[in-house]
């Protein structure tokens, strides 16, 4: 892993008992120290594939989640000249 891959986003569920959730904080934190732009989302009282877990809702919201993602890739894949155009 380097600075020169791609960046990475991670959503994962505190409550996933799939893969857990240590997984995605150490590949944060591996990035990070690779100088790679990485953004860690976690998901409380969510399972794998973003479930619920319990009765709390999950947090944030599959909205903040699903708009968080988007606003990763503009951030990454559309050039900044074309980000700033009406």
């Amino acid at each position: 892993m380097s600075k020169d891959d791609s960046p990475l986003l991670l959503v994962h569920g505190e409550e996933d008992d799939l893969v857990l959730f240590d997984q995605s904080v150490r590949m944060a934190e591996t990035c990070r120290r690779a100088g790679l732009p990485v953004q860690l989302i976690p998901v409380a009282h969510s399972g794998h594939d973003i479930e619920q877990v319990g009765v709390a809702p999950i947090s944030p919201s599959v909205e903040r989640i699903h708009q968080e993602t988007i606003d990763f890739f503009r951030g990454y894949l559309i050039p900044a000249t074309v980000q700033t155009k009406p």
